[in-house]
């Protein structure tokens, strides 16, 4: 009876390892480290629904006007958000389940692609915000027509294609009685045609918002993947301080090792055992021992 309370106080003074302290022990700063991974990751989610939702909705003209077109510049965000979520993903799956993060490494060259490509696709995403902003500014739609038409407002706020162009006719030369209206060939009627440039035009405000935001996002992203990148830098010196300190201390350790087999070296002794007796290494190994003769006090 008393062995077996014996066993049973012992096994609660036993400290069991609990997760958080195993991820603890291999990295003391994780919870800073997964959160980071964690906002970016947010993020990036909220980054790549505002350029899905842009895409889909941004102007469709074939000729449309360069100064106020997207199309070109918007979608390259949605390669470099996905790639930033995907390594937030794998880091964090590394942390919880090995119970200690990515080699810093790995990080320093997957973060440092990651920030470089994202300041690319947030300065594409802001030209494109900005120059979709343009939209309808003036109180017409430029160059939206084959034949150089325009649209203008209408005082019921109705965008309205008038055929007479100042530009076209002083350009080629004609007047404004024999400009024909072509419309863009994605469309089956010109109906059509005006109703899409209408419905864009009240859809323009919510669009410049959600492009703004996603340019917002991956400015954020771009600040994240640079502190993950840089504290990667510091964890990978560290890490190579410390592989060389150990290094260092195998091969002193080996050095005073065979000094000791082949007799070069002679183990300390305490002082007082020295003033008693003595004792001097001679060359190649042979020891000589001296009378201790102390002096005048």
């Amino acid at each position: 009876m008393e062995v077996a309370e014996g066993n049973e106080t012992q096994a609660h003074g036993v400290h069991s390892t609990t997760y958080r302290e195993k991820l603890s022990s291999g990295e003391k700063l994780w919870p800073w480290k997964f959160g980071l991974r964690v906002i970016l990751l947010i993020v990036t989610i909220v980054g790549i629904g505002c350029l899905a939702w842009a895409v889909s909705h941004s102007p469709q003209f074939d000729d449309y006007n360069f100064s106020e077109d997207d199309s070109w510049a918007l979608p390259w965000g949605l390669i470099t958000l996905p790639c930033s979520f995907i390594w937030g993903v794998v880091c964090i799956m590394v942390l919880l389940i090995r119970t200690r993060p990515i080699h810093p490494g790995s990080a320093v060259g997957v973060d440092l692609v990651l920030w470089l490509a994202l300041i690319v696709t947030t300065l594409f995403a802001a030209v494109s915000a900005s120059s979709i902003s343009g939209f309808g500014t003036g109180g017409y739609i430029q160059d939206v027509e084959p034949d150089g038409g325009e649209y203008y407002q209408a005082p019921n706020g109705t965008w309205v294609y008038n055929a007479t162009s100042s530009y076209y006719d002083s350009y080629y030369g004609s007047s404004s009685n024999t400009t024909q209206r072509e419309c863009d060939p994605d469309f089956s009627s010109c109906a059509a045609q005006d109703a899409y440039v209408n419905q864009l035009w009240h859809l323009m405000s919510r669009l410049v918002g959600v492009e703004w935001t996603a340019v917002a996002c991956q400015a954020i992203a771009v600040l994240l993947h640079f502190a993950l990148f840089v504290w990667a830098c510091c964890d990978t010196h560290a890490r190579n301080s410390r592989r060389t300190r150990k290094d260092a201390e195998a091969i002193a350790e080996k050095i005073i090792r065979d000094l000791k087999e082949k007799g070069e070296l002679v183990p300390a002794v305490p002082m007082q055992q020295a003033r008693e007796n003595p004792i001097m290494t001679a060359p190649g190994g042979a020891q000589m021992q001296e009378h201790y003769q102390p002096g005048p006090s």
